[in-house]
């Protein structure tokens, strides 16, 4: 197990990542050998063939023929683009036939230049291709024969390690090895010489050791100490961001760097040569195990409320699974320490599967007890959870993988399959705490980003469930995925190799697309697209209000400028990925086709929404009617309109109901409106009274307009009254309805300070029984019956 060498593949693959093309092709224009490369592939075809060497030698030799691809893959480039100028060159110059006009012998001369030169060009770009796709071949070649080996090692079984005959073996080497520590220790104090050099080192590796045990005792104390005073300083005290990061500082990140410490004063001093030097390095990272399991369970599933997964099971059940999960990790450094134990040992030999089989039935039970856990706890989502998260579906995965693998893994290591039950149990514990390590870090980031989000937006409140949280988790789980294939035994040159061809790009139309590419498409419309913001922020806020513009026309300018920065930066980011515009025109024309048929009405929207704001019938804040919909108009897009109503509804209406309906704007040219107010006065009342009462009325009203004047209509004789309309006009429509209710409040106060009657409808009811009939009543005669 190769713990630090996997720990720094995320480190490798993020410098690659920002790492510039320019940097990674520094031998460009070196010149390549082909008799020096002839050398090389025979002998790899010799070596291939015979199928007789170490994985080492394999490996060395696959190492050497990625260089020479690596070299001629960077000078095929510059050799081709030399080759297309020297074409277009020729081409410039003619076919070179007679009939053409103009030839002449120079051109013919410079023809015939050309073309040799061009002969000569082509034949380092056929080299270099050559030798790319031949060394291609070779890899291939090598990584068959590895991967097989690796097959037959997982597949391959030796004597089960149940059977007593390879336990004196097993006994043997464990004996031998620390005997060997002691007997290497023991030389070393004999000999004069290594005693002087001894006390010579001892000062520096007192230093060291004295640095150790200070970052595992006082130092942890104090930092938790100092950081726990700064989260309260900034108000952070209990935020998840903030406990990860005291967790991870106290609980790892000290106490690992105190035991590397400790184990380079121990390897300094010079007493611990072959077995003990192995033993001295396997500790630190035996460290780095244990404490990033502490961590990582504390972190993880802690009573504190900076806990990512605690709250939904009980305090026993945290404790349990903490619990479960420090034993894994004691359990991997017995892994580490075993292995090293086994240094020498072919993996199919009894010794060796004897050795580990102890630990690889305790990595089996506690890799069965937290897929055990972790099955209750996604089995224990609320109720009331319409769906389970990305996080909840993942664990109940891994929870049902674990448990296979626990008990596959047992029953392969008893039957004799060592190395595959050793990369079964063990490598399913590393991608558990893998998952974990990235659902920590995932959440301390997303924690800080939205903190600081909100606090620049001056909001309160944080969202951990929102687009950051999605975010950020995407981005990491990409990160780990090339972790996670190391752990399943991909090969760090296998990954280098996908590596490379991630960053060679796709083909697409005659133009090579990498990662430097889409890299560059997006920070060119990123900053593109903040640009036009930034312009339409200006516009909005400094360059439109000073002019005579109203609001509607303001903002449809606005609008209008924020779709015209979407295009320009879409346009520059493709251009800047050099993908050519022509083809996009010839997309564009298939998918009109298609949008004509299809899309119709999202078409038909986009352009009534287009029309509406550049002849602006109506504005941003206009009183519309249209439809059956009464309200004002908040905003105006490009496919819908909103209209407020006022029951303080939003309406959303499309702009084709707009641009083929009939829309009454109320303040479209201006916000005076009439308003008209009936009133019935009873019989005999004064007509030319009621009419100065409420011309009178009329005039109060801070909202009716002196010029033109109120009047008021004589509508008619009515059934119970006498029918009058006092008109109005207003100086403001959005108080129309106000006004009316003011007024009618004013007509009511004042008709009764004046004795002037309001009349109502009123009936005489008259009931007849059918032995009055013949009678007379006021209204008639009836012979039977009822009347009303």
């Amino acid at each position: 197990m190769r713990l630090p060498v996997k720990l720094l593949i995320p480190v490798v693959v993020t410098l690659l990542w920002v790492l510039p093309p320019a940097a990674q092709s520094q031998d460009n224009r070196d010149t390549l050998d082909f008799e020096q490369w002839t050398v090389l592939a025979e002998r790899a075809e010799g070596v291939i063939k015979a199928a007789a060497a170490s994985d080492t030698a394999f490996l060395q030799l696959r190492s050497e023929l990625s260089g020479w691809k690596d070299r001629a893959e960077s000078v095929q480039e510059p050799l081709q683009n030399r080759v297309n100028q020297l074409e277009l060159r020729i081409g410039a110059l003619g076919e070179g036939d007679d009939s053409q006009a103009g030839s002449s012998e120079d051109i013919e001369a410079r023809r015939t230049e050309l073309t040799s030169e061009l002969a000569r060009a082509k034949e380092p770009l056929q080299t270099a291709q050559e030798i790319v796709r031949w060394s291609e071949g070779l890899i291939s070649g090598i990584d068959g024969i590895l991967g097989e080996r690796r097959e037959a090692r997982i597949f391959s079984a030796a004597p089960s390690p149940l059977f007593p005959s390879a336990w004196p073996g097993a006994v043997a080497r464990i004996t031998e090895y620390y005997g060997g520590i002691r007997r290497e220790i023991a030389d070393t104090l004999s000999s004069d010489a290594q005693t002087r050099a001894l006390q010579s080192r001892l000062p520096a590796a007192i230093l060291l050791l004295l640095l150790g045990v200070f970052l595992l005792t006082m130092a942890r104390n104090w930092a938790g100490r100092v950081t726990a005073r700064v989260w309260e300083r900034f108000g952070r005290t209990g935020d998840v961001g903030a406990a990860g990061i005291d967790d991870f500082l106290v609980q790892f990140l000290l106490p690992a760097a105190g035991i590397q410490s400790i184990s380079g004063a121990v390897i300094s001093t010079g007493l611990f040569l072959q077995n003990a030097g192995l033993f001295a390095s396997t500790i630190p990272q035996m460290g780095i195990a244990v404490f990033g399991a502490s961590w990582l369970g504390s972190a993880l599933f802690s009573n504190s409320p900076g806990a990512v997964l605690a709250g939904r099971m009980g305090l026993n059940w945290s404790a349990m699974l903490r619990r479960a999960i420090y034993l894994a990790g004691w359990i991997v450094a017995a892994r580490l320490l075993a292995d090293a134990v086994s240094t020498g040992i072919d993996e199919l030999d009894p010794v060796s599967g004897v050795i580990g089989f102890p630990v690889l039935i305790a990595g089996s039970i506690v890799l069965f007890l937290l897929g055990r856990y972790l099955s209750e706890y996604s089995a224990a989502r609320p109720q009331e959870a319409s769906d389970y998260g990305i996080a909840d579906s993942t664990i109940a995965v891994l929870a049902t993988l674990s448990r296979i693998a626990a008990v596959a893994g047992v029953l392969a290591g008893a039957a004799g399959f060592a190395v595959g039950a050793r990369i079964l149990v063990f490598s399913s514990l590393q991608t558990l705490a893998l998952f974990g390590l990235v659902l920590v870090v995932q959440v301390v980031i997303a924690d800080h980003v939205s903190l600081a989000l909100h606090r620049f937006r001056r909001e309160s409140g944080k969202d951990r469930s929102g687009l950051v949280f999605v975010v950020t988790g995407f981005v990491l789980f990409g990160a780990a995925l090339p972790e996670l294939l190391v752990l399943w035994g991909v090969s760090d040159k296998e990954l280098s190799e996908i590596w490379v061809q991630i960053l060679n790009g796709i083909q697409i139309g005659g133009r090579q697309f990498t990662v430097y590419s889409l890299l560059t498409l997006i920070i060119v419309f990123v900053a593109v697209y903040a640009a036009a913001r930034l312009v339409q922020s200006i516009l909005a806020k400094s360059v439109l209000p000073n002019t005579d513009l109203d609001i509607g026309a303001q903002r449809a300018i606005t609008t209008g400028a924020g779709y015209v920065g979407i295009i320009l930066a879409v346009v520059a980011g493709v251009s800047a990925a050099g993908l050519d515009l022509t083809n996009l025109a010839i997309v564009a024309g298939a998918l009109s086709v298609g949008i004509g048929f299809g899309l119709q009405a999202v078409v038909s929207n986009f352009v009534s929404g287009v029309i509406l704001l550049i002849e602006r019938p109506i504005n941003v804040g206009d009183w519309i009617q249209t439809g059956g919909v009464s309200g004002t108009v908040k905003r105006i897009s490009v496919r819908s309109t909103l209209i407020e109503t006022f029951d303080r509804a939003a309406v959303v209406v499309p702009n084709t109901d707009l641009m083929s309906n009939q829309v009454v704007n109320w303040t479209l040219t201006n916000r005076i409106c009439r308003t008209i107010v009936p009133i019935g006065v009873a019989y005999g009342s004064d007509t030319r009274r009621i009419e100065r009462l409420l011309l009178e009325i009329a005039s109060e009203h801070p909202a009716v307009l002196k010029d033109p004047p109120p009047s008021v209509i004589f509508m008619g004789f009515g059934a119970d009254a006498l029918e009058f309309e006092l008109r109005a006009i207003l100086n403001d429509t959005n108080y129309i309805i106000q006004a009316k209710s003011d007024l009618n409040f004013a007509i009511a106060e004042r008709f009764e300070a004046e004795g002037i009657s309001i009349p109502f409808p009123q009936r005489d009811v008259w009931i007849r029984n059918a032995q009055d009939a013949g009678k007379e009543y006021p209204g008639g005669t009836e012979q039977g019956g009822a009347e009303v």
